[in-house]
Protein backbone atom coordinates (compact mmCIF):
# COMPACT_ATOMS: atom_id res chain seq x y z
CA UNK A 1 0.00 0.00 0.00
CA UNK A 2 0.94 3.61 -0.47
CA UNK A 3 2.25 5.38 2.62
CA UNK A 4 -0.12 8.18 3.65
CA UNK A 5 2.50 10.90 3.44
CA UNK A 6 2.48 13.94 1.16
CA UNK A 7 5.86 15.39 0.18
CA UNK A 8 6.11 19.01 -1.04
CA UNK A 9 9.19 21.06 -1.84
CA UNK A 10 9.08 24.73 -0.86
CA UNK A 11 12.32 26.63 -1.31
CA UNK A 12 11.88 30.26 -0.36
CA UNK A 13 14.96 32.42 0.07
CA UNK A 14 13.34 34.17 3.03
CA UNK A 15 12.93 30.79 4.74
CA UNK A 16 9.17 31.20 5.04
CA UNK A 17 6.62 28.41 5.21
CA UNK A 18 4.33 27.63 2.26
CA UNK A 19 1.27 28.40 4.40
CA UNK A 20 2.43 32.03 4.55
CA UNK A 21 1.26 32.18 0.92
CA UNK A 22 -2.22 30.75 1.50
CA UNK A 23 -3.84 33.84 -0.01
CA UNK A 24 -2.42 33.02 -3.46
CA UNK A 25 -4.47 31.05 -5.99
CA UNK A 26 -1.59 28.65 -6.56
CA UNK A 27 -1.43 27.63 -2.90
CA UNK A 28 -5.23 27.72 -2.34
CA UNK A 29 -6.07 25.53 -5.33
CA UNK A 30 -2.94 23.41 -5.13
CA UNK A 31 -1.27 22.23 -1.94
CA UNK A 32 -3.91 23.72 0.37
CA UNK A 33 -6.64 21.71 -1.40
CA UNK A 34 -4.38 18.67 -1.38
CA UNK A 35 -3.92 19.00 2.37
CA UNK A 36 -7.60 19.81 3.18
CA UNK A 37 -8.92 16.90 1.12
CA UNK A 38 -6.52 14.42 2.71
CA UNK A 39 -6.43 15.25 6.41
CA UNK A 40 -5.61 11.63 7.25
CA UNK A 41 -2.30 12.00 5.38
CA UNK A 42 0.89 13.33 6.96
CA UNK A 43 2.08 16.50 5.20
CA UNK A 44 5.81 17.28 4.89
CA UNK A 45 7.44 20.23 3.18
CA UNK A 46 11.16 20.36 2.49
CA UNK A 47 13.57 23.25 2.08
CA UNK A 48 16.93 23.29 0.31
CA UNK A 49 18.93 22.30 3.40
CA UNK A 50 16.66 19.30 4.02
CA UNK A 51 16.89 18.29 0.35
CA UNK A 52 20.68 18.45 0.38
CA UNK A 53 20.91 16.54 3.68
CA UNK A 54 18.67 13.80 2.26
CA UNK A 55 20.70 13.55 -0.94
CA UNK A 56 23.95 13.38 0.99
CA UNK A 57 22.54 10.59 3.16
CA UNK A 58 21.17 8.50 0.27
CA UNK A 59 23.79 8.98 -2.45
CA UNK A 60 27.24 7.50 -2.84
CA UNK A 61 29.91 10.01 -1.84
CA UNK A 62 31.02 10.50 -5.47
CA UNK A 63 27.43 11.12 -6.61
CA UNK A 64 26.87 13.65 -3.83
CA UNK A 65 30.11 15.42 -4.76
CA UNK A 66 28.85 15.63 -8.35
CA UNK A 67 25.42 16.91 -7.25
CA UNK A 68 26.49 19.24 -4.44
CA UNK A 69 27.34 22.26 -6.66
CA UNK A 70 24.29 21.73 -8.88
CA UNK A 71 21.39 24.17 -8.92
CA UNK A 72 18.01 23.41 -7.39
CA UNK A 73 16.27 21.60 -10.28
CA UNK A 74 18.58 18.56 -10.60
CA UNK A 75 18.63 18.24 -6.81
CA UNK A 76 14.84 18.31 -6.49
CA UNK A 77 14.40 15.87 -9.41
CA UNK A 78 16.64 13.32 -7.71
CA UNK A 79 15.27 14.07 -4.23
CA UNK A 80 11.68 13.29 -5.21
CA UNK A 81 12.68 10.02 -6.89
CA UNK A 82 14.64 8.99 -3.79
CA UNK A 83 11.71 9.96 -1.51
CA UNK A 84 9.31 7.81 -3.53
CA UNK A 85 11.66 4.84 -3.52
CA UNK A 86 12.74 4.98 0.14
CA UNK A 87 9.53 6.23 1.78
CA UNK A 88 6.69 6.13 -0.71
CA UNK A 89 3.70 8.41 -0.51
CA UNK A 90 2.76 11.26 -2.79
CA UNK A 91 4.92 14.05 -4.15
CA UNK A 92 3.31 17.07 -5.79
CA UNK A 93 4.78 20.32 -7.13
CA UNK A 94 3.31 23.37 -5.42
CA UNK A 95 2.06 24.83 -8.72
CA UNK A 96 -0.08 21.79 -9.59
CA UNK A 97 -3.83 22.17 -9.07
CA UNK A 98 -5.62 19.61 -6.96
CA UNK A 99 -9.35 18.83 -6.63
CA UNK A 100 -9.87 15.09 -5.99
CA UNK A 101 -9.36 13.38 -2.60
CA UNK A 102 -6.82 10.58 -2.74
CA UNK A 103 -9.42 8.23 -1.24
CA UNK A 104 -11.24 8.37 -4.60
CA UNK A 105 -8.11 7.33 -6.49
CA UNK A 106 -6.38 4.86 -4.21
CA UNK A 107 -7.47 1.42 -3.08
CA UNK A 108 -5.84 -0.63 -0.31
CA UNK A 109 -3.79 -2.57 -2.84
CA UNK A 110 -2.76 0.40 -5.03
CA UNK A 111 1.01 0.48 -5.41
CA UNK A 112 1.46 3.19 -8.02
CA UNK A 113 -0.21 6.16 -9.70
CA UNK A 114 1.70 7.02 -12.85
CA UNK A 115 0.68 10.20 -14.68
CA UNK A 116 2.25 10.24 -18.12
CA UNK A 117 3.64 13.12 -20.15
CA UNK A 118 2.56 12.76 -23.80
CA UNK A 119 2.68 8.95 -23.46
CA UNK A 120 6.48 9.25 -23.56
CA UNK A 121 7.61 9.45 -19.95
CA UNK A 122 6.11 9.80 -16.51
CA UNK A 123 5.79 13.25 -15.00
CA UNK A 124 8.01 14.45 -12.18
CA UNK A 125 5.53 17.00 -10.82
CA UNK A 126 3.17 14.36 -9.40
CA UNK A 127 4.47 11.04 -8.09
CA UNK A 128 2.61 8.49 -5.99
CA UNK A 129 3.94 5.08 -5.04
CA UNK A 130 4.41 2.49 -2.36
CA UNK A 131 7.87 2.35 -0.79
CA UNK A 132 10.51 0.25 -2.58
CA UNK A 133 8.86 0.40 -6.00
CA UNK A 134 11.26 -1.00 -8.61
CA UNK A 135 10.18 1.67 -11.11
CA UNK A 136 11.71 4.39 -8.94
CA UNK A 137 14.78 2.30 -8.19
CA UNK A 138 15.36 2.02 -11.94
CA UNK A 139 14.58 5.71 -12.52
CA UNK A 140 17.16 6.70 -9.88
CA UNK A 141 19.74 4.39 -11.45
CA UNK A 142 19.14 5.80 -14.94
CA UNK A 143 19.10 9.40 -13.70
CA UNK A 144 22.43 8.99 -11.91
CA UNK A 145 23.93 7.07 -14.84
CA UNK A 146 23.00 9.88 -17.22
CA UNK A 147 24.32 12.56 -14.85
CA UNK A 148 27.59 10.64 -14.40
CA UNK A 149 27.93 10.39 -18.18
CA UNK A 150 27.24 14.10 -18.62
CA UNK A 151 29.59 14.92 -15.76
CA UNK A 152 32.34 12.90 -17.46
CA UNK A 153 31.78 14.93 -20.63
CA UNK A 154 31.98 18.20 -18.71
CA UNK A 155 28.27 18.94 -19.15
CA UNK A 156 27.58 19.29 -15.44
CA UNK A 157 29.94 22.16 -14.82
CA UNK A 158 26.93 23.81 -13.23
CA UNK A 159 28.49 27.24 -12.88
CA UNK A 160 29.18 27.40 -16.63
CA UNK A 161 25.73 26.40 -17.91
CA UNK A 162 23.03 28.92 -18.66
CA UNK A 163 19.45 28.29 -17.40
CA UNK A 164 18.34 26.76 -20.71
CA UNK A 165 21.24 24.31 -20.68
CA UNK A 166 20.60 23.44 -17.02
CA UNK A 167 16.98 22.67 -17.82
CA UNK A 168 18.03 20.50 -20.77
CA UNK A 169 20.54 18.53 -18.68
CA UNK A 170 17.95 17.90 -15.95
CA UNK A 171 15.19 17.01 -18.44
CA UNK A 172 17.37 14.66 -20.43
CA UNK A 173 18.50 12.86 -17.30
CA UNK A 174 14.92 12.64 -16.00
CA UNK A 175 13.60 11.31 -19.33
CA UNK A 176 16.26 8.60 -19.63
Amino acid sequence: PITKKIHVIWVDKSGSNIWNYNDTDMVQHGVMNLHKMNLDWEFEQYNLTEIEDYLKKHLAKSDWEMMQPSPLIPKTDLFRLLKMYHEGGLYQDVDRLYNIPLSKLLKNDTKLLLPMLYDVTFTLDFLCSSRGNKLYERAISLYLCKLREEHGEGLTQWDRLNPSQLHSVAQEAAAT
